[in-house]
C-alpha cells in the first residue's frame, strides 16, 4: 500500500461500513455484499426486504395488543355522588308569570306541542339586560326541596350549590364540594348500601296554572354524576309527581392504555398538557375535563364566529348571547347543516380535544311506587302546590374496567427475538453493529474536522506537510497490526475521543504566538525541529559519563510500582550498562540547546533510551514538559487533567508523579466495565513523534508514551518565569483539580512518619515551604489559604491538636528503606549542560538498572525528588540518571 497516497473521506466511510456489515451476525446483508454474481445479489436482496417487512409487521401487531380486566369491588364508606336536582319546567316562579304574560301578547307561538314558545322564552330570558334576573325565573331552594335526609340525618340546605342549567333553569346540587355561597366543603360518604341510608328527598315540582301551557310535562330531573363531571354531560333521570322513585347506583371506573394502544391521550387532567383553545377553556370553567364537553365548545365557537350567538341547548363557556329564533334562525340552520354534512367536528374539534383515558360513570337502576295519600297530600299542600316527588338514592359497589398491554417487557423482547431470529437471523447484539457504524463515521468526521481546524490556525508553510504526516500515521496504525502493539481500531474503541495535536514548523516559530496561544492556555503543541542533533552516540556518553554513579529504579514492572506502593532505587555506575545499550550502534544528534521559551527550568534535561515496545504507565507530572525525539519514534497519548475519568492510584502512592490504574496498551485486561464507561468519555490527543519533533504538553496532563521501535529522546520540566506566575496559572486553570489531588497525595505520603502530627499542626506553613522548594515561587495569602482549606477538608477526619514552633519539612516520599542520601561531599558538583545565561548542575540523579541482557532481569524506576538538573536514560525497562 502506498502510504503517501491520502485516504479520501468517502473511502474511509465505505471501508468502515463494509467491514462492519461483512462481519454482521445477520444473514441478509453479508451475503448481499459477498455475492459475486448480480443474480445472487438480487435474490438475497429480495428475500431480505420481504423478511424485514414481515418481521416488522408481526412485531408491531404483537406490541399494541391489550387485555381488558373487569373487577367488581365492594366498597365501604365510598364518596357519595353529586346529585343535581332540577324542575323539568324552566319557568315556575311568580316572576315568570309576569314575564310570560308580556311575551305571550307579542307572540303567536303558543302551541304547547311545538315547544317553540318555551324556547323563545328561554332565549329572551337569557338576554344581557335580564342577566341579574336569571335566578328569578325558576324554583328557589326552599320551594323545590321540601324535605332532605342523608343517612337518617336532616340535610343542611346551605350545603346545596346553585347551578343554572341551559334547558331547565334553576337547579341545586347536593355534595358538589361547594356550598350555596361557593365556598369549598367536604364531600359526603355513605357507609351502607341500604335505601334507608342514602339520600332521601321530597321535592315540590309544582308550576303556576298560568304557565302550564308552555310545557305539557311536569316533574323533576335528577342528574347523578361525579363531582368533577359537568352536569350537562350526563343523562338525567325523569322523576314523576306523586311517585316514590328509588335509584340504586353502581359506579364503573374505566381506564384505557394511551396511544398507540388506543386513541386516548395521557395527562388530560393537566391544563398545560395541550395548547388548544377549547381544551383550556374547559379546564378553566369545569371541575374536570371530558372530550364531549370540549367538542361542545368547539362547535359553539363556530356558531359564535358565524352567527354571533351560541346555541342555548348546549353548554357554552364563551361570553356571548344565545341565538334567537327570530333573528338568527337561518344562520343557525346553515351551521347545523354544515356540521351534519361536513367533517368539521372530526378535523377541527376532535383533533384539538384529546380523548381522556380515565373516567367514571354511574349505572342506575330505578323503581317506582305510588307516593302519598289524601291525608299526606294535605300536609304537602302547604308547599305552594299539590305536586310532590319522593326520591331515595343509595350506592352499593363499583366496577373497575382497566386495559393492560397484553405483552410485557420480557414478552416483547422474546417476541422480537423469536420473529427477528426466524426471518432475519439477528439478535440484540446485531443492532449494536449499526451503532458501531455511526460511531466509526462520527470519528472519521471528527478527525477530518480537527485536521481542517489545524490547517486554518497553523503557522505558514506547514499545512500540506501536516496533512500528509497525519494521513501517513493513520495509515500505518491501520495496516500494521504490530505497530506499537496497538491498532487503530483499538485506539478508537477504547481510548476515548481521538483528537490530533497541533503542529508547527520550528523554523517558523513565533515566541509570542506560542506563549499566548499554547503555554498560557496549557494547550499541547508539536515543534518540527528537523535534524537537531548530530554528534551524540552511546560511545560518546560512555566516555563522558561512564564513571558517574547514578541511582537505578528497580522492579518497575511489578504491580506494586504501578500502584505507587513501592519505589526502590540502587546506586550503580553508568558504564556498566553501556555495553548492553551498544547492541544497536546508532548516533544521536548534536549538543542539546534549551528552547528559548524554557524561562524557568524545574528539572532536567533527561535523556530517555527505550527498547521497541516499551511504554510508561499512564501518569501525570507536576511540571510543564518539553519532549524531543532524537532517534526513532514515540506514540504519545494525552488525556487532559480530569482526575475522575482516569482512575489514579490511591492517595499516598510513592514518588513525585501520580500514576493511573489505566494501561492503554492492556485496556481489555486491566479495566472493568465501569472504568471503561468513564474512560471512554475522555478526549485523547494523540501523535506519533518522529526524529526532530518536539512536543509541549502542560503540567498535570495525564499521558502515556510508547516506543514502537528503539527510541532516544530528551525532555525538560519547566515553568513560567516570575515570582508567582506558574502557581497563579495552575490555580486558575482546569489543572487545579489534578494539582490538588497531587497535593493530597504528598500529604498522604507523609502520614506514616512521626513528624506528621506536627505537619498537621502547621499545615499552612508546611505547604508554603514545600511549594517554594518545588518551584521557587512565593504564594500570596489568598493562594495558600485556598490550598490550605481544601487540604483541611480532605483531612477533616484528623484533629489538628499538636503545636510546633518550627513546622517540619513536607517531603515527597519513596520507599521507606530506600530514602537514600548522596554520600558524596556536598561541595562536589557535576556540570551537565551549559546553556545561554544559565548553568544546570546535578546534586542527585536516578537510574534504572539491568544486571544482564542474557538473564532478562529488567528493573526500572521513575525520577526521584531531586534538587537541580539531571540526565535520565531509559532503555527498555531501564531508566538512567547521569551527573555528567
Amino acid at each position: 500500500m502506498d502510504l503517501k497516497k491520502p485516504i479520501t473521506l468517502r473511502r474511509r466511510i465505505k471501508n468502515v461500513v463494509v467491514d462492519v456489515l461483512l462481519s454482521s451476525t445477520s444473514h441478509g446483508l453479508p451475503n448481499i455484499l459477498k455475492a459475486t454474481k448480480i443474480s445472487i445479489k438480487i435474490i438475497w436482496a429480495i428475500f431480505t426486504i420481504l423478511s424485514t417487512g414481515v418481521c416488522a409487521y408481526l412485531i408491531a401487531e404483537s406490541i399494541y395488543e391489550v387485555t381488558t380486566k373487569t373487577r367488581v369491588i365492594s366498597e365501604f364508606n365510598p364518596l357519595f355522588p353529586t346529585i343535581t336536582i332540577c324542575n323539568s319546567n324552566y319557568f315556575t316562579s311568580e316572576f315568570s308569570v309576569g314575564f310570560i304574560d308580556k311575551l305571550k301578547n307579542n307572540s303567536i307561538l303558543t302551541n304547547p306541542l311545538m315547544g317553540q314558545f318555551e324556547l323563545l322564552a328561554k332565549i329572551q330570558a337569557n338576554q344581557p339586560e335580564l342577566e341579574n334576573n336569571k335566578k328569578n325565573f325558576g324554583d328557589s331552594l326552599n320551594k323545590l326541596i321540601v324535605n332532605c335526609q342523608f343517612v337518617y340525618q336532616p340535610c343542611n340546605l346551605s350545603q346545596f350549590n346553585f347551578f343554572l342549567h341551559t334547558n331547565y333553569g334553576n337547579c341545586y346540587q347536593y355534595n358538589s364540594a361547594f356550598d350555596l355561597e361557593g365556598k369549598e366543603i367536604e364531600l359526603s360518604t355513605s357507609m351502607f348500601a341500604d335505601r334507608l341510608y342514602g339520600l332521601k328527598l321530597i321535592l315540590n315540582v309544582s308550576v303556576p296554572d298560568s304557565l302550564k301551557f308552555m310545557n305539557p310535562n311536569s316533574g323533576a330531573l335528577i342528574f347523578v354524576h361525579n363531582h368533577t363531571t359537568y352536569p350537562l354531560m350526563v343523562d338525567p333521570i325523569a322523576v314523576s309527581p306523586k311517585t316514590e322513585t328509588n335509584i340504586a347506583l353502581a359506579r364503573t371506573f374505566y381506564e384505557s392504555q394511551p396511544k398507540p394502544y388506543s386513541k386516548c391521550d395521557e395527562n388530560t387532567n393537566d391544563i398545560n398538557s395541550y395548547d388548544h383553545e377549547y381544551y383550556k377553556i374547559v379546564h378553566k370553567n369545569a371541575k374536570g375535563y371530558s372530550q364531549a364537553l370540549c367538542v361542545y365548545q368547539c362547535f359553539q365557537k363556530l356558531f359564535i364566529d358565524k352567527c354571533n350567538c351560541f346555541v342555548a341547548n348546549f353548554p357554552c363557556f364563551y361570553e356571548s348571547e344565545p341565538c334567537s329564533l327570530l333573528t338568527s334562525q337561518d344562520c343557525v340552520n346553515q351551521v347545523f347543516q354544515m356540521l351534519q354534512n361536513g367533517d368539521y367536528i372530526e378535523n377541527e374539534c376532535t383533533n384539538k380535544c384529546p380523548l381522556e383515558c380515565e373516567g367514571m360513570k354511574f349505572d342506575k337502576v330505578t323503581s317506582l311506587t305510588r307516593f302519598s295519600n289524601s291525608e299526606f297530600e294535605k300536609v304537602l299542600s302547604e308547599y305552594s302546590g299539590p305536586d310532590s316527588v319522593y326520591f331515595n338514592q343509595s350506592i352499593d359497589s363499583y366496577t373497575s374496567i382497566t386495559e393492560n398491554p397484553s405483552i410485557n417487557v420480557v414478552g416483547l423482547f422474546s417476541s422480537i427475538g423469536g420473529v427477528a431470529g426466524l426471518f432475519l437471523g439477528v439478535s440484540v447484539l446485531t443492532f449494536v453493529e449499526g451503532i458501531e457504524i455511526l460511531m466509526q463515521i462520527l470519528f472519521i468526521f471528527l478527525w477530518q474536522f480537527s485536521c481542517a481546524r489545524l490547517r486554518s490556525v497553523r503557522e505558514p508553510k506547514k499545512t500540506k506537510k501536516l496533512r500528509t504526516e497525519m494521513t501517513q500515521v493513520e495509515n500505518k496504525i491501520e495496516i500494521q497490526d504490530s505497530y506499537a502493539g496497538i491498532t487503530k481500531s483499538h485506539l478508537i474503541n477504547h481510548l476515548g475521543n481521538l483528537l490530533p495535536i497541533d503542529e508547527i514548523d520550528a523554523s517558523q516559530y513565533n515566541h509570542e504566538y506560542f506563549m499566548n496561544n499554547y503555554l498560557s492556555k496549557s494547550k499541547p503543541l508539536i515543534f518540527d525541529c528537523g535534524e537537531a542533533f548530530k554528534n551524540w552516540s552511546l560511545e560518546y556518553l560512555n566516555e563522558k559519563c561512564g564513571q558517574n554513579r547514578v541511582f537505578v529504579r528497580r522492579n518497575t514492572m511489578h504491580e506494586s510500582y504501578k500502584m505507587g506502593k513501592a519505589y526502590n532505587v540502587q546506586e550503580i555506575k553508568f558504564e556498566t550498562y553501556v555495553n548492553d545499550l551498544l547492541m544497536d550502534n546508532f548516533n544521536i544528534s548534536d549538543e542539546l540547546k534549551m528552547p528559548q521559551f524554557v524561562e524557568k527550568l524545574h528539572a532536567g534535561p533527561f535523556l530517555w533510551i527505550a527498547r521497541s515496545g516499551h511504554y510508561e504507565y499512564t501518569h501525570m507530572d507536576p511540571d510543564d514538559n518539553m519532549l524531543t525525539v532524537v532517534r526513532g519514534r514515540k506514540l504519545v497519548r494525552l488525556y487532559g487533567s480530569n482526575v475522575y475519568n482516569m482512575y489514579p492510584n490511591e492517595l499516598g502512592s510513592k514518588g513525585r508523579t501520580i500514576q493511573s490504574q489505566i494501561n492503554c496498551d492492556q485496556i481489555q485486561n486491566n479495566l472493568n466495565a465501569d472504568i471503561l464507561t468513564r474512560f471512554k468519555n475522555t478526549d485523547c490527543l494523540y501523535c506519533l513523534l518522529k526524529e526532530g519533533d518536539m512536543l509541549y504538553f502542560p503540567a498535570f496532563c495525564w499521558h502515556q508514551v510508547k516506543s514502537p521501535e528503539l527510541t532516544i529522546s530528551v525532555n525538560v520540566f519547566f515553568g513560567d518565569a516570575g515570582e508567582n506566575v506558574y502557581m497563579s496559572k495552575i490555580l486558575k486553570s482546569d489543572q487545579k483539580e489534578a494539582f490538588m489531588y497531587w497535593i493530597f497525595n504528598i500529604i498522604k505520603q507523609n502520614m506514616p512518619f512521626p513528624s506528621f502530627n506536627r505537619i498537621l499542626a502547621n499545615l499552612k506553613e508546611s505547604l508554603r515551604g514545600f511549594l517554594f522548594k518545588q518551584w521557587h515561587e512565593s504564594l500570596d495569602e489568598q493562594q495558600i489559604d485556598e490550598i490550605y482549606k481544601e487540604s483541611v477538608n480532605q483531612l477533616s477526619s484528623l484533629g489538628l491538636e499538636f503545636k510546633s514552633r518550627h513546622p517540619p519539612v513536607l517531603r515527597i516520599r519513596v520507599s521507606l528503606i530506600n530514602e537514600l542520601k548522596f554520600k558524596k561531599d556536598k561541595s562536589e558538583q557535576h556540570k551537565f549542560f551549559t546553556v545561554p545565561d544559565k548553568k544546570v548542575q546535578v546534586k542527585q540523579v536516578s537510574l534504572t538498572f539491568k544486571k544482564s541482557v542474557k538473564k532478562k532481569r529488567a528493573v526500572k524506576d521513575t525520577v526521584n525528588n531531586v534538587a537541580g538538573g539531571r540526565l535520565a536514560v531509559q532503555f527498555g525497562s531501564q531508566n538512567f540518571g547521569l551527573p555528567c
